[in-house]
């Protein structure tokens, strides 16, 4: 729901047509511009993801999926949760960090880190300096707590899920007689000292 509220209230477009944030920016998010070198890459991350869901028929797809549309719906998502992760101060230590780029399997031979050297071969077979590769993986890993954060926060207590289905789903049943009230009136009906 927030997120829904600041994609209307809280971002700025640009299209070819407008050009309205600039010439690399793609949007504005409460003021931090999305580059267009981000939407790019976004778009074609969730081209090859396609890709490889509809093989060789995604040509005819993909009008009707708006890759571009949802590439900068996800950029500006993604922003919007770094944003709150900043205003509740989650961070990621270069420990941590570090740990994440020796846990990824692809950096990995029989279970140990390849080193910094094949590390940086294999960043860079796939168009990405270190510091590209670890920025987004920081990003990852902040969004990552963000969302442990949001979720220990909705937990419910069993008790308090139990009391609630029973408050809408338990009926009484109840039965009557209706009697009229002046069979059983008295003339004086004024209780005596003594009741």
């Amino acid at each position: 729901v927030v997120i829904t509220f600041v994609l209307f209230f809280g971002v700025t477009w640009w299209s070819p047509e407008s050009g309205s944030s600039g010439p690399d920016a793609a949007a504005k998010v409460n003021g931090n511009p999305l580059t267009m070198r981000q939407y790019h890459d976004e778009a074609r991350r969730l081209d090859e993801q396609y890709r490889r869901m509809f093989g060789e028929k995604y040509a005819d797809f993909r009008k009707q999926i708006g890759v571009e549309r949802q590439a900068i719906d996800n950029l500006v998502q993604q922003e919007l949760v770094l944003q709150d992760a900043r205003r509740l101060g989650l961070t990621v230590s270069s420990d941590e960090l570090t740990s994440a780029v020796y846990n990824i399997p692809v950096f990995q031979r029989d279970g140990r880190f390849v080193g910094r050297q094949m590390y940086m071969q294999i960043l860079a077979s796939n168009g990405q300096s270190p510091e590209q590769f670890e920025a987004g993986l920081e990003q990852s890993l902040v969004i990552s707590k963000w969302q442990q954060l949001l979720g220990a926060s909705v937990l419910v207590a069993r008790s308090d899920v139990e009391t609630e289905f029973r408050r809408r789903h338990e009926k009484a049943s109840l039965e009557y007689i209706a009697l009229p009230l002046d069979r059983f009136e008295k003339e004086d009906a004024a209780p005596a000292d003594a009741e």
